[in-house]
């Protein structure tokens, strides 16, 4: 099975050339983990808005939720 890969793209008003930050969810990447992939990822997009955070960084703070 494939597993969830998450990117996220920061508006740095550098194009091609703004940061990025990406992980791997613990969910397969199938119609069954729908609800928990959605939920993830808003749960980490807010996480990573309100903290100004990296995905990697956030991955470390939550990893007993989802990883």
């Amino acid at each position: 099975m494939n597993k969830t890969q998450l990117t996220y793209h920061f508006q740095d008003g550098l194009g091609m050339k703004n940061p990025w930050s990406a992980i791997f969810l613990p969910y397969n990447w199938n119609s069954r983990n729908q609800i928990k992939i959605i939920t993830a990822v808003a749960d980490l997009k807010r996480l990573v808005d309100e903290r100004n955070l990296s995905l990697k960084e956030v991955e470390k703070k939550v990893s007993n939720k989802f990883f």
